[in-house]
């Protein structure tokens, strides 16, 4: 783990590298399509149906908002705090064998909440058994497994990865089997819906140099240097773009926290239905599978801290929507475009880490940003319940939000001048 060149022969660039992918047909979109299978499954599962079950949460134990919210708050601390150890995990096991691991561990964790007696039984179930298990199936190693296989086009592979094609779907569904079934049945249905994707574990690969393959834009020579270098953690803690990275993504992706733990009380607080809230819910997700793909494509042309910068800008004038109650087609707009923003902050962020440090770095850089980030996306949401609960009005923690979108917008520039400098245009 020192600054030297790593002297793997699968990372060498080949002139014929291209044409090896050719004749063997090049796998990366495969996996891309198994990365977004994975990742649907854990951040569409948890996050798309606790929004729609905090009331009946609370309701339930007879407990308090705040710790009816607090239990998506901790699977965000223990998966940041935890994201430094999935780099070091794949390499000493595989990427399938942590995706599988973090099924069964989501699986078995939904389908005991129901047993649990009490308001704390119920937390520490998500704590011991949900949370590792959105950990080892969801963002990190499933990002990681379709960026191993790109270096042009990487943004659009990733936006297709983080497309919240179930935290448009999942809303819905819980809304209506809450509704006909109780909370018990939809809990036991997520946990059993993880399970979708152990059928697809046996096709997973790693990376392309395991099969005789390279990475989509290898054999260009672009950044190849880069490439190459892996960068010990030392030597990346002492970079100002880290921390820089870490308040910018931390302000935004704990505005997404806060978004998804509170939306439906919101709406419902301003006098609409459960029915009416969670299809907004829903619609946001929907609108997210449009800006995942859009903000990665404008991660590849424009630059990567453009194109969040510009994410962070629009996300600030549309949540002043909610300083006041609004009429419904002005959620509905709300929805729409911070949905679309929202799912496009991942593809986003995966180019910019890999032009600020490098290809090679993704995975490490990625899971510590992860854990510097957990004071904004574990406090993002209680601190909004705490408001609540103190002032009886999410006026506060909005406006909070808001300012925060500004100051990231800001940040995001920065470093689109920073990574511009070190890496050149990774598109074509």
């Amino acid at each position: 783990m020192s600054g030297r060149l790593a002297s793997r022969p699968a990372m060498c660039v080949s002139s014929g590298g291209e044409d090896r992918n050719t004749a063997r047909g090049f796998l990366g979109w495969r996996m891309v399509a198994i990365a977004a299978v994975t990742q649907n499954v854990a951040v569409g599962l948890t996050f798309g149906s606790f929004g729609t079950l905090v009331l009946a949460i609370e309701e339930r134990f007879a407990t308090t908002r705040t710790l009816s919210a607090l239990g998506i708050s901790l699977v965000i601390l223990i998966y940041s705090l935890s994201a430094p150890l999935i780099s070091p995990l794949i390499a000493r096991t595989s990427i399938r064998r942590v995706l599988t691991t973090g099924a069964l561990l989501g699986a078995t964790g939904y389908c005991l909440l129901p047993l649990a007696g009490s308001i704390g039984q119920f937390l520490g179930i998500f704590a011991l058994l949900i949370s590792p298990g959105f950990l080892l199936l969801g963002v990190i190693p499933s990002n990681i497994l379709a960026s191993n296989w790109f270096v042009l086009q990487q943004g659009r592979a990733l936006g297709f990865v983080t497309m919240p094609v179930f935290v448009m779907l999942v809303p819905m569904i819980s809304a209506w089997g809450l509704h006909h079934y109780g909370l018990t049945a939809v809990l036991v249905g997520v946990g059993l819906a993880h399970l979708l994707v152990l059928p697809l574990m046996p096709f997973v690969i790693d990376r392309p140099e395991q099969i005789g393959q390279q990475p989509l834009g290898h054999a260009d020579g672009i950044a190849r240097a880069e490439i190459q270098q892996l960068l010990p953690w030392r030597t990346l803690l002492a970079r100002p773009a880290l921390w820089l990275v870490t308040l910018a993504v931390g302000i935004v992706v704990g505005g997404g926290v806060l978004k998804a733990a509170h939306m439906v009380p919101l709406i419902m607080g301003q006098g609409w239905s459960l029915e009416e809230a969670s299809f907004l819910f829903a619609l946001s997700g929907g609108t997210g599978i449009v800006g995942a793909m859009a903000f990665g494509w404008l991660a590849d042309r424009s630059g990567p801290g453009r194109a969040l910068a510009a994410n962070s800008v629009v996300q600030g004038l549309v949540w002043f929507i909610f300083l006041q109650p609004a009429p419904y087609w002005l959620l509905v707009l709300d929805a729409v475009v911070v949905g679309a923003c929202g799912g496009g902050i991942a593809a986003a962020q995966g180019v910019l880490l890999t032009r600020l440090f490098g290809p090679r770095n993704f995975a490490q850089v990625m899971g510590m940003v992860t854990m510097f980030t957990v004071p904004f996306t574990f406090g993002a949401a209680p601190l909004a319940s705490a408001l609540f609960d103190a002032t009886h009005s999410y006026w506060t923690p909005i406006a909070l939000q808001i300012a925060g979108f500004a100051l990231a917008a800001i940040i995001f520039l920065i470093l689109q001048a920073r990574g511009a400098a070190q890496l050149p245009n990774m598109e074509r």
